[in-house]
């Protein structure tokens, strides 16, 4: 179960990744738009660049079906994850406001958790404080460089689709909330992510392939400033994923495990020129 909830948040962390800075790859129905889609690609890059402040607030829910067998019995268990965060970002100062609601449902038991953490400077360096709403408490933390530089990159992170193909990449267009967008539309694989240098077995431990998982992104792009206004991101090939994971943690153990995996989309909105909420008074006491 450890290793399921390690692989568990690794995977919403890569999707995470996309939404934050994005379903499949074909046609999305809207008029044919006047630029390529390299062309919207590279001037949204060019855009996000230049962004100092960007609010996101995503939804995603997730149901996983377990079942466990071992010594001719089996056992069967049914989990539903609901998760509403919201992240605001600034690059000018660095500061940051991340908030995580996160309602998981198992065996009759329904727990919600509630996370929020600031990151703040303070006497020269940057700091996080996090507050966990399951015992009201408050951490301090000096954040780490690696931490501060991904803070500092992430309004610019649509740098990867520099390294896609042109003909992986999608355009329609497509009103929004009577807007019109450019509808991009590509998918990201787990071997794209290691061909960018992610180290796999780094990140998520020996026996955690994710080259079996894809994300199939949609990004919804103001026609006029180029900024992406809504992300939807999918991730396929969950079920496989966890059930390798798990033939190889139970190893010669004799017990087998299977998982189902079925989840929704995650939906991520976006506004910009957004100021950050102040650190409460309450989290210095």
């Amino acid at each position: 179960m450890k290793n399921m909830k390690k692989a568990l948040a690794l995977v919403l962390v890569f999707a995470m990744l996309f939404v934050v800075a994005g379903c499949g790859n074909k046609d999305n129905g809207g008029s044919k738009a006047d630029l390529t889609a390299r062309e919207v690609a590279d001037k949204m890059i060019e855009a996000t660049g230049k962004v100092k402040s960007v609010q996101n607030d995503v939804t995603f829910k997730m149901d996983i079906k377990m079942s466990i067998g071992a010594e001719g019995e089996s056992f069967d268990m049914d989990m539903a994850m609901d998760m509403a965060m919201q992240t605001i970002i600034s690059t000018d100062p660095t500061t940051g406001y991340f908030k995580t609601e996160m309602t998981m449902d198992a065996m009759g038991m329904n727990e919600t958790e509630t996370t929020e953490v600031y990151l703040v400077e303070e006497d020269g360096e940057l700091v996080t404080y996090t507050y966990y709403d399951y015992d009201d408490s408050w951490m301090r933390e000096i954040a780490d460089e690696e931490y501060t530089d991904k803070i500092t990159e992430s309004t610019s992170t649509y740098n990867y689709l520099k390294d896609m193909k042109d003909e992986e990449l999608t355009l329609a267009k497509e009103n929004l909330d009577d807007k019109e967008t450019y509808v991009l539309s590509f998918t990201v694989s787990g071997d794209f992510l290691e061909e960018m240098g992610m180290d796999m077995e780094e990140l998520m431990g020996a026996g955690m392939d994710i080259s079996t998982l894809s994300f199939p992104m949609t990004l919804y792009i103001d026609t006029e400033t180029f900024l992406p206004v809504r992300a939807v991101t999918t991730i396929d090939g969950l079920s496989q994923f966890f059930n390798d994971m798990m033939k190889e943690t139970m190893g010669d153990t004799g017990a087998e495990m299977t998982v189902d995996v079925k989840c929704e989309d995650f939906v991520s909105v976006m506004t910009y020129d957004v100021e950050v909420p102040a650190l409460p008074a309450e989290a210095k006491n």
